[in-house]
């Protein structure tokens, strides 16, 4: 049979298909499904990854618990965000009393023992720290304490006036003097200025007595203020004078408890000059804000003084419900916040380092 023949019979066959194509009743790829486990999977070890990442690099203290742990030293006492609306109708106005708004003439809102505030729950933090410092040991051997921190903006102020107002009110003689002879601010609080009349640096440098620097008329009784006066041009020197351990020792005879407003520690040395003069040394950390690092410094670098902080003071926290126990506070209360922060985070930055001017070596690394 020839070539010619087998072709012919090959396109005479019938060619029938034994199953006809479908076409596919679901997606074979993309795999939506698939894709979105997947997706939730990655995004799930993505997220635990940041979360992990963020807190190994947060060097911030978030907590009192977390504060003892890390600094080991206990917390006299813990301040949470104050809010200062003046509303009749704020729920932290006592009602019995007037509104925040009135209080002394000059007085700033912050100072929490006056009409309309003398019974919410921020004064009664400030109780909380009267009675810890009244614990720390006997009277006649705790009378003075020094109020300071690490860094600027961490609270000193505030807390040095509340404190001395509590104790004021509690039947106490007590004296507040502002320390900080570089950037004072004792005098903002009770609305005076500080140079209208002599003051410490005029006292440390010998031109004026007691009697002329000492305000008794400060709209509390048995509080009496010390202000800065001129600030000097060199206020290290000054505080390394022979008169200022005089003149405390007779103050002490004086009064019942002496509270120092002091400059932060980090920036300037002065801090450390005063240290080893008072009885109580207490260190402020401002929640979410003040790094471990400087604390811890901070911390140290009294200790290389001769002295040891008694304990610390958490200044800032916001009031949680889930962080209730750990703050050891009170209870929920409405949220606020500071209106000012840090800057950047170096010793010697911002406000205080344009003011001071001068830095110590044993700061510099």
């Amino acid at each position: 049979m020839g070539n010619q023949e087998v072709t012919e019979k090959v396109a005479e066959a019938e060619v029938r298909s034994g199953q006809e194509a479908r076409l596919p009743e679901h997606t074979v790829y993309p795999n939506k499904i698939k894709m979105l486990i997947q997706g939730a999977a990655m995004g799930l070890m993505a997220g635990v990854g940041l979360a992990f990442l963020f807190q190994y690099f947060d060097n911030k203290l978030h907590t009192v618990a977390e504060v003892e742990s890390v600094i080991g030293l206990p917390v006299l006492a813990s301040l949470s965000v104050m809010e200062f609306k003046g509303k009749e109708d704020d729920p932290e106005v006592d009602k019995t009393e007037q509104a925040w708004t009135s209080r002394p003439d000059g007085w700033s809102p912050e100072i929490l023992f006056q009409e309309g505030k003398s019974k919410s729950h921020y004064a009664e933090m400030f109780r909380v720290l009267r009675t810890s410092i009244s614990l720390l040991g006997p009277v006649d051997k705790r009378k003075i304490t020094l109020i300071t921190s690490a860094l600027p903006s961490e609270g000193k102020t505030l807390v040095a006036v509340n404190l001395a107002v509590a104790m004021a009110q509690q039947g106490l003689r007590t004296l507040l003097i502002d320390f900080d002879l570089r950037k004072p601010s004792v005098h903002k609080m009770f609305g005076v200025t500080k140079d209208d009349r002599p003051g410490l640096a005029e006292l440390l440098v010998g031109t004026a007595q007691p009697s002329e620097v000492v305000r008794t008329e400060t709209g509390q009784p048995n509080l009496s203020l010390i202000l800065v006066g001129n600030i000097p041009p060199n206020p290290g020197e000054l505080l390394e004078s022979s008169r200022l351990d005089e003149w405390l020792k007779r103050f002490r005879a004086d009064y019942d408890h002496i509270i120092m407003d002091t400059a932060p520690l980090l920036p300037v040395p002065d801090t450390r000059i005063l240290a080893p003069l008072a009885d109580n040394r207490c260190l402020i950390v401002r929640a979410e804000s003040t790094p471990r690092g400087a604390v811890l410094r901070a911390v140290n670098t009294l200790k290389s003084s001769g002295v040891h902080p008694e304990g610390i003071v958490f200044n800032g926290y916001v009031e949680k419900r889930f962080l209730i126990g750990a703050n050891y506070s009170y209870g929920y209360y409405r949220y606020g916040r500071y209106n000012y922060g840090y800057g950047k985070y170096k010793y010697g930055y911002g406000s205080y380092g344009s003011v001071y001017g001068e830095s110590d070596p044993e700061d510099e690394d």
